[in-house]
């Protein structure tokens, strides 16, 4: 049996955009799966709170907090990382939910010049990586953007996302991959696109309604339908499990919309140069899933594997 690459038990999580929807959902599951604290950073004071109390509520005193940050000010979120570096001594899961963006970027009062021409997917890679990056003195770890989407068109030959906002998260996770590898920074990089679509569903016609592409035919913009992104959440916490556990650097996952066959998300392929095509019988050749634990963390261990400096305040429980 394969081992897992990475496991929530007993780690730091960070979650961007963590008080409602996918980030709430990615929260509540990295707890129940084991993971020591979880650092709830978004805009909206009383609902982060509220999300904060409700998973502390559930899995224990002090093991989520609410910090509250404008996540697309790198100054802003640099800081906050940095407070919760200097609390818990590491950060070793960065979950980046992207649909609370919209695809907006902060008042230029608040960014310099060059901070403003980020989109949030490389602003938030960037800044976590200043924390998270082995050559920083981090702990290496995983980087996963989550960011709804409507579909692909030219699926599956060279599939062109199209999302339901406007944040280029796949095309941007796949250039940092290149321009942070994982055997120098030991930190994965992927993204996670939730969808109300089944897989068998996900090819869209060249042009769906609402799309927009720019003159130089580069970026592209999002339907801004807000009715395609998922309210179903329960199949987050499974995917973002299996990702952590078995994702390659760089790689690009799609969570299919309920009803689906399919509990754990499926990898999308892109092609590794222009003018290939991927093959559609790639999807038919798929292995089965080395088999992860159960949803629920049965024992958690007196000591984090964290190093001998750290301190980790979990008592031997089982939890049902």
């Amino acid at each position: 049996m394969a081992k897992p690459i990475l496991e929530p038990m007993c780690k730091i999580a960070v979650v961007l955009g963590g008080a409602t929807g996918v980030g709430y959902a990615a929260a509540n599951h990295l707890l129940m799966k084991g993971a020591r604290s979880v650092v709830l950073i978004d805009s909206r004071e009383d609902t982060g709170h509220l999300a904060a109390r409700k998973l502390c509520s559930a899995f224990g005193k002090d093991r989520a907090q609410y910090l509250r940050c404008d996540t697309r000010v790198e100054s802003q979120l640099e800081g906050i990382l940095g407070k919760v570096l200097c609390k818990h001594k590491g950060i070793h899961i960065l979950f980046n939910d992207l649909d609370k963006h919209e695809g907006r970027r902060p008042p230029r009062a608040f960014c310099s010049k060059e901070d403003s021409n980020l989109d949030n997917t490389t602003r938030a890679v960037q800044t976590g990586m200043k924390f998270m990056g082995t050559p920083n003195g981090g702990p290496g770890g995983m980087i996963v953007n989550s960011a709804s989407i409507l579909g692909f068109m030219a699926f599956p030959q060279d599939p062109v996302p199209v999302y339901c906002f406007k944040e280029p998260a796949i095309e941007a996770t796949r250039d940092l991959a290149k321009q942070f590898p994982e055997e120098k920074t030991g930190v994965r990089i992927v993204a996670l696109c939730p969808a109300n679509k089944q897989f068998h569903c996900i090819g869209l016609p060249d042009f769906p309604e609402g799309k927009k592409i720019s003159e130089n035919g580069n970026h592209r913009e999002g339907t801004g339908n807000h009715a395609c992104v998922p309210t179903d959440h329960s199949k987050i916490g499974k995917a973002l499990t299996h990702v952590l556990a078995w994702a390659t650097h760089g790689s690009i996952w799609l969570v299919e919309g309920s009803p689906s066959v399919y509990e754990l998300p499926r990898m999308i392929h892109f092609p590794s140069k222009e003018g290939e095509k991927i093959d559609p019988k790639v999807y038919d050749n798929e292995s089965c899933p080395v088999t992860i634990k159960p949803d629920c963390a049965e024992i958690l261990e007196d000591t984090c594997p964290l190093g001998d400096n750290a301190n980790c305040e979990l008592t031997p429980k089982r939890k049902k």
